[in-house]
């Protein structure tokens, strides 16, 4: 390959991956919400823990503790979930974000991790 064509691959791909729509937006997920919601007062069992909303919701939970947010693992799922719905419900104005950033965000509203104090610190310089 020449390195005009190697150029040429490399932008290609930077441009196709900058604007790539994310796999799923937030105003998707508020509908798998409602949906989640909907089955679960219809009755308990009906809101499988298969459900799209909860499988989604707590795979990000699980990549985002102790980066994005901290403590969310220690409540229970129907909390995370709880957190997330509610989030998607008074937010209506971020509908168009990746439902990952939703997802995160809401969780680290609420489960704030605290400052590590060597983190913070600047270095002094010699």
């Amino acid at each position: 390959m020449t390195i005009k064509a190697g150029l040429a691959l490399l932008l290609f791909v930077a441009t196709s991956v900058a604007g790539a729509a994310p796999f799923l937006e937030a105003g998707q997920l508020l509908d798998m919400w409602k949906s989640y919601k909907a089955a679960g007062q219809a009755s308990p069992a009906a809101a499988v823990p298969e459900s799209a909303f909860e499988s989604y919701v707590l795979g990000v939970a699980d990549l985002g503790e102790g980066k994005e947010f901290c403590g969310a693992h220690r409540v229970d799922r129907t909390g995370v979930l709880d957190v997330v719905g509610l989030y998607l419900e008074t937010h209506p104005r971020n509908m168009h974000e990746p439902a990952a950033w939703i997802v995160a965000s809401a969780l680290g509203e609420v489960f704030k991790c605290k400052a590590d104090p060597f983190t913070t610190l600047e270095r002094p310089m010699n």
